[in-house]
């Protein structure tokens, strides 16, 4: 449901993308070993100019994403969202948030040492059913906001929610615990060097939570 896809081809084979950014080698090597150890089948990674692909094309591993509440073909067609059993389950909610977040969420310094969580899809109805996981889990995200701009000179739209309270912030860290480590990274380096703060403040703050 993040940077990734699936559709079936005139064969009736299932194709199973995932992307990833050409600086995300060890996120995609994590993936990779995660989705081949649950699935039991192998996929391939594929280097493009500027990304790099995780693929499966397999009847078994597509079948089984749909079977457990994905689509076959375009997700904003599709308007896709949280499977309700994700819902049912504290921990599936976790994970689920955790994988959306290391794909189609950031981490940015607003001011100061003071971070904010964002988490961008370009459907609205996708980015609904993640607020309501965060509002489930505890948080308080803020109201969907609807963003314009201009792509091959055509108007699209993104849908996007923030997480602003910093001890929210720190507890999704916490309790989520992304496996990319560009955005741990990025946290760690606001929360340490924002303000100039001294070293043994900065080893504080990188040894907490992480």
């Amino acid at each position: 449901m993040g940077d990734g896809s699936l559709y079936l081809d005139k064969k009736n084979k299932y194709h199973t993308k995932i992307c990833f950014n050409k600086a995300e080698i060890e996120y995609r090597d994590y993936v990779k070993e995660l989705v081949e150890t649950y699935f039991g089948y192998k996929f391939c990674i594929v280097e493009l100019p500027s990304e790099f692909l995780v693929i499966n094309v397999s009847v078994f591993v597509g079948a089984s994403l749909v079977h457990d509440g994905l689509k076959s073909g375009n997700k904003v067609n599709n308007k896709l969202v949280a499977p309700k059993w994700i819902k049912k389950k504290k921990e599936y909610a976790k994970r689920f948030l955790r994988g959306f977040f290391d794909t189609d969420g950031s981490v940015y310094c607003k001011y100061g040492s003071y971070a904010q969580l964002q988490i961008k899809t370009a459907c609205e109805e996708t980015t609904r059913s993640i607020w309501k996981l965060m509002v489930q889990l505890g948080f308080h995200p803020t109201k969907i906001q609807k963003e314009e701009r201009l792509k091959n000179n055509k108007l699209c739209y993104a849908w996007k929610v923030y997480l602003c309270r910093q001890t929210e912030v720190q507890h999704f860290f916490a309790i989520i615990k992304p496996k990319n480590l560009k955005h741990v990274e990025r946290y760690k380096r606001i929360k340490m060097g924002a303000l100039g703060r001294s070293r043994k403040q900065a080893h504080l703050v990188s040894d907490s939570n992480f």
